[in-house]
This record gives structure tokens, C-alpha cells and sequence, in this order.
């Protein structure tokens, strides 16, 4: 007996060396990540407000952009962010504790996603989502930061990362501005914008409401990761507004897929912190 409640003292103290090792590993991959995303960047050109260009902005964008601290001088260039919120590894389940960090860097237009995802304890799920310009899109989900469950690259990866990248410039209007955004005119409350680097573009629309805030944004979003991949309609709907230093940006925001008539969603993230052209993670 006395044996055998040693092998499984010593069998537990492998598994939880083992679990910390993983957790320390993925915390140094996504740090050397971040140190990469942020070793360079490109500059960014913004439209001025006093433009012929900005005048031909369609009339929701220009309502939008004028509420904002929007100044041409003072280019923001990165940006990082700290996030709590629930989380769903598939459609079918039940939302999960999830913390997530975010780093942009907007002139290369690249980003990282880092989440912890709680499950039963001591188990964990990571996700993690970038986009690299040299690289394209890439997807990762680890059980216990060592199980690899999912990893996935290609087209349809490019353009649902980017997308996301293009969802996230509500907490940066400036980028709203730039030379790589294009826009198109739908109503008094709706506009398509147009996502453009060197290898590929992505559109979404976005919604204002009556106060000239930002309240939906929609487009179809790759599925998959065949080259003939599926779209489906996605929705990221801000749920609350905050203040971000005199700035008034989505605080609480809700991520949804739709399926014909029904709708699944899989994460609601709340800000925590925000922070413009810090070059280090937290």
C-alpha cells in the first residue's frame, strides 16, 4: 500500500509539473509573439478632418469620427489590451470563464489573441488567434497549453482573422482613417468598410445609432479550412459603451454566428484595460 500511494504522489507531481511547464511554455511563445508583432511597424497616413477625402466619407462615418479625440499628430501605432468574458470551444456548449489579452500593431496590420479559457478545474483550454502579413492567419487551441486540439492556417483563416482585426478598429476610430480603409454608403446609419493590405481584403458593415455611436458590426465570415470554404453571417454587437480617456468606446461586446434563422454565441468580452503604442505585453 505504502508503495503504491507513493507511485501516485509521484504520478501527481509529474502530471502538475508537467501542466505548469506547458502553461510557462505557451506564456514564452505568446511573449516572443508579441516582441515579434511589435519589433517593427509601418506608418500609418490618416485622412484629415478638413479633407475633400473626409467630406466624401459616407454621412454615418463622418457623424461617427467627429465624436472622437481624433488627432492627426499623434498616430496611435499599437495598441494592447486586457479582456474578461465568457467563451464557448464549441456552439453546442456552455460558456466558459475566459481573461484574454490583445496586441495590434496597425501600421503592419497584425494582431494577437491570447485566451485562457477555465473548464472544470485544474483544467484550462488556450486559445489563440494572429494575423501576420508575412505569415496570413492562424487559429490555436491547446488543452492544458500542451494538447494541441486545433490548429489551422489557410485563406479562410486570412480573411476570418482579418475580419476580426477589422472588427477590433472600434477601439481605435483613428484607423478609420487610414489610407488601407476604404468605405461605401449604405444609409443615414450603416456603411460598408473595406480591410486592405498587400494580400487580401475583408469587408464588414458597420451600424450607428441615433447618438453617432458605433452598435453592430456585421459581414460574412469565412468557416473552415478547405479552399472551398463556407461563409456565415457574424455579428459583433456592443452591448455597453465606457469612457476610455474622454473617448466613448464599446466596453462590453457580444460575438455571434448564424446559421439560417438561428443564432450561436460563442464569446462576450468585457475591457479592462487599454492601452496606445505600448511595444511590450502585460
Amino acid at each position: 500500500m505504502k508503495v503504491f500511494l507513493t507511485l501516485i504522489a509521484s504520478l501527481i507531481v509529474i502530471a502538475l509539473f508537467t501542466l505548469g511547464a506547458g502553461k510557462i511554455a505557451e506564456s514564452l511563445q505568446v511573449s516572443n509573439e508579441v516582441e515579434e508583432l511589435f519589433s517593427s511597424t509601418s506608418s500609418i497616413e490618416l485622412v484629415n478632418a478638413q479633407s475633400e477625402k473626409f467630406k466624401s466619407l459616407p454621412l454615418p462615418v463622418r457623424r461617427y469620427l467627429l465624436t472622437k479625440n481624433i488627432d492627426p499628430t499623434k498616430q496611435i501605432q499599437t495598441m494592447r489590451m486586457k479582456q474578461e468574458g465568457r467563451y464557448k470551444l464549441r456552439f453546442n456548449k456552455e460558456y466558459l470563464d475566459m481573461t484574454a489579452e490583445l496586441y495590434v500593431d496597425y501600421g503592419d496590420k497584425e494582431f494577437i489573441w491570447f485566451a485562457n479559457v477555465t473548464q472544470t478545474k485544474p483544467f484550462f483550454t488556450t486559445v489563440i488567434d494572429n494575423y501576420f502579413k508575412s505569415q496570413g492567419g492562424r487559429a490555436r487551441t491547446k488543452l492544458m497549453a500542451i494538447v494541441r486540439t486545433r490548429d489551422d492556417i489557410g485563406i479562410s483563416v486570412n480573411k476570418a482573422n482579418m475580419l476580426q482585426m477589422l472588427a477590433d478598429l472600434m477601439w481605435n476610430p483613428s484607423f478609420l482613417l487610414s489610407s488601407s480603409i476604404s468605405w461605401d454608403s449604405i444609409d443615414d446609419f450603416s456603411a460598408r468598410c473595406t480591410l486592405m493590405d498587400e494580400f487580401t481584403n475583408v469587408a464588414a458593415t458597420f451600424f450607428f445609432d441615433t447618438d453617432n455611436e458605433l452598435v453592430r458590426i456585421e459581414a460574412q465570415r469565412p468557416e473552415g479550412t478547405k479552399e472551398d470554404f463556407k461563409r456565415r453571417l457574424w455579428e459583433v454587437r456592443v452591448l455597453e459603451h465606457g469612457n476610455f480617456d474622454g473617448n466613448i468606446l464599446p466596453y462590453r461586446v457580444e460575438y455571434v454566428y448564424f446559421a439560417g434563422e438561428n443564432e450561436y454565441p460563442y464569446m462576450e468580452i468585457k475591457v479592462n484595460e487599454l492601452e496606445y503604442n505600448s511595444r511590450e505585453d502585460f
